[in-house]
C-alpha cells in the first residue's frame, strides 16, 4: 500500500483522480488505459495500481498520522509558506517517516539547508535522508 497524502481534503480528492496527462511511455503502456473520444490524449491509470494508493488529508503542522515509511516524500512548494522554526519543526517530524537513504523532494524555490542535519542537499531541490 502507498499513501498520498495532501495539505488539504480538497486537494487530496482532486489528487484522487484517476487521469493523468504526462507519463514516461513505457509507464504509460505498462499501467496505464488509454482515452478514447473525448478522452483522448488522456489516460487513465490501472485499477490494480489505483487500489494500492491510499490518499488522505495530512496536516504538517501536528504530529503525523502512523503512516508507513516512504522512500520518497514529495513537498513541492510547501515549505515556502511557513516561517523557519516551522519548516524544522515539520522537517523533523517528516524525517521520522522517511526510510534512511531516502529522499525528500521540495521546490525549485525552497531551501532546506541547515533545517536538519539528517538531510544532505543532493541538489538544489533534493534531499537525500542519511
Amino acid at each position: 500500500m502507498r499513501s498520498i497524502s495532501a495539505i488539504s481534503a480538497k486537494s487530496s480528492s482532486t489528487k484522487r483522480s484517476p487521469r493523468y496527462h504526462r507519463i514516461q511511455k513505457h509507464l504509460l503502456q505498462t499501467y496505464c488505459l488509454r482515452g478514447v473520444g473525448s478522452k483522448q490524449g488522456g489516460f487513465v491509470v490501472d485499477r490494480h495500481l489505483r487500489e494500492r494508493i491510499e490518499f488522505r488529508a495530512v496536516n504538517l503542522i501536528e504530529q503525523l498520522p502512523e503512516i508507513d515509511f516512504f522512500d520518497v516524500v514529495f513537498l513541492r512548494n510547501v515549505m515556502i509558506y511557513f516561517d523557519q522554526n516551522t519548516r524544522r519543526s515539520v522537517c523533523k517530524r517528516l524525517l521520522t517517516r522517511i526510510r534512511p537513504g531516502g529522499y525528500l523532494f521540495v521546490g525549485h524555490s525552497e531551501s532546506l539547508r541547515g533545517m536538519c542535519d539528517e538531510l544532505l542537499s543532493v541538489s538544489s531541490s533534493i534531499y537525500r535522508r542519511l
